[in-house]
């Protein structure tokens, strides 16, 4: 059967960036598909006008854009989301170097981790991607979900004054700080989930907890900024 080159180019393009979500620039893309930038820099641009990549302006590497992103979440929504939040997660990892984790309400008062970047220091506190857990153990689940705080807990605090809630939980058994906000994506209806850094004790200090908590909101943000293109 006769084929379209450039239409078949596009797809091995998409399927190298789709591979590779937020890790590879044009050099690096370039390599991969043996094709010369001058020539990748055109089909790149063709398929970013049409929104079915995006270029992360500060690093300069690719991902999947809105257009791909909006039908694949027909499909399977959690995988979708946790696919177009990855570089988010990523950047959030290599800025804070603690380990981030992206989570969906459940049914039944429990929360789901649907992904995650681990932290490179040798201790690290991580959970599986796939588990679901009560939502009062967590952070994030006083996020997710509408519960009541204990004012005897000093373990807990959440801060809803600011432009974008938080919380923060002491875990005694990790023996470790689980700071969480939220966010929503989605239309008809509108959904939530959360990003959360765990941090060792030892690494939690005054100066360190500001330095997180901005981290935190600010990619959280652009990250949800992003989401509301493909509505």
């Amino acid at each position: 059967m006769k084929t379209i080159k450039s239409v078949e180019k596009s797809f091995h393009i998409l399927n190298a960036i789709a591979r590779w979500n937020g890790q590879k620039n044009l050099t690096e893309l370039s390599v991969l598909l043996s094709l010369s930038p001058g020539t990748l820099h055109g089909f790149l641009a063709t398929l970013e006008e049409v929104g079915a990549i995006d270029r992360d302006p500060q690093s300069g590497k690719y991902i999947l854009g809105p257009l791909i992103l909006k039908y694949s979440l027909i499909g399977n929504p959690l995988q979708s989301l946790a696919q177009t939040c990855m570089p988010s997660l990523n950047r959030l990892r290599d800025k804070t170097k603690e380990t981030i984790h992206l989570a969906v309400p459940e049914p039944e008062g429990k929360i789901l981790y649907i992904a995650k970047a681990e932290s490179p220091y040798p201790y690290r506190l991580t959970s599986l991607v796939g588990t679901a857990e009560p939502a009062a153990s967590s952070a994030l689940g006083y996020l997710l979900y509408p519960l009541e705080l204990d004012p005897k807990d000093e373990t807990i605090r959440k801060n809803m004054e600011t432009s974008r809630p938080y919380c923060v939980k002491y875990e005694k058994e990790l023996d470790a700080y689980c700071l969480a906000t939220s966010f929503t994506y989605g239309n008809a209806p509108l959904r939530q989930a959360g990003l959360s850094i765990v941090i060792p004790h030892q690494r939690w200090t005054a100066h360190s907890q500001k330095f997180y908590q901005e981290a935190l909101l600010t990619e959280t943000q652009q990250l949800e900024s992003w989401l509301r293109k493909m509505e």
